[in-house]
């Protein structure tokens, strides 16, 4: 995506993962640039709109875990408002 400068991600295996207000950690960042302040913005919900996350539960006794499997794995819905923009 044009003005996209990195995404990082800092969830790391193992981590518990407590969606938003509950939880205090984000995903990653996307971080971006441009000529002002709505091209970042449009850059960001652009690449945003194209991150796709899946969440696999290490317990089998997770919610959603399938014993067979060991695992469960769900679409988290993340809404672009979450991602927090940053000026040119």
């Amino acid at each position: 995506v044009p003005g996209i400068e990195a995404v990082t991600i800092t969830a790391h295996a193992g981590q518990e993962l407590v969606p938003l207000p509950e939880g205090s950690r984000y995903l990653g960042f996307v971080f971006a640039r441009g000529e002002g302040p709505a091209e970042v913005e449009a850059a960001l919900r652009e690449a945003h709109r194209r991150l796709t996350f899946t969440i696999v539960a290490d317990h089998p006794d997770a919610p959603g875990a399938s014993p067979a499997e060991g695992g469960a794995t769900a679409e988290v819905p993340v809404s672009a408002a979450e991602v927090p923009s940053c000026g040119s």
